[in-house]
């Protein structure tokens, strides 16, 4: 067996390890150390997808959510609310403005 067949069969039974390496050089390319310390990261990323998202519980937590202005760790999410977090966050005052006229 060649090495790139035994890379090939260790990836497909390894499908975790593949995908968490994917995050890892994805944070060392895109993020570096600007928000989330690079030591909290390796700390939490294994854990990644264990437990179910800390707002929805209804899928797994597979994002490492954190505060961008700290780098302080807040929980896993799910992508959905990840991204609903994200949209919050950067439009807070409008969104409030928004459903307190509308909502």
């Amino acid at each position: 067996m060649t090495s790139t067949e035994r890379v090939r069969r260790f990836k497909q039974r390894n499908p975790l390890y593949r995908n968490w390496m994917g995050r890892v050089s994805m944070y060392r390319r895109k993020l570096g150390s600007k928000y989330m310390p690079w030591s909290v990261f390796k700390q939490v990323a294994p854990q990644r997808g264990k437990q179910p998202c800390y707002i929805c519980k209804s899928r797994p937590g597979d994002q490492v959510d954190h505060d961008h202005k700290t780098g302080k760790f807040r929980g896993f999410l799910c992508g959905p609310c990840d991204r609903g977090v994200g949209w919050f966050e950067r439009f807070r005052e409008a969104m409030e403005g928004y459903l307190l006229t509308y909502g």
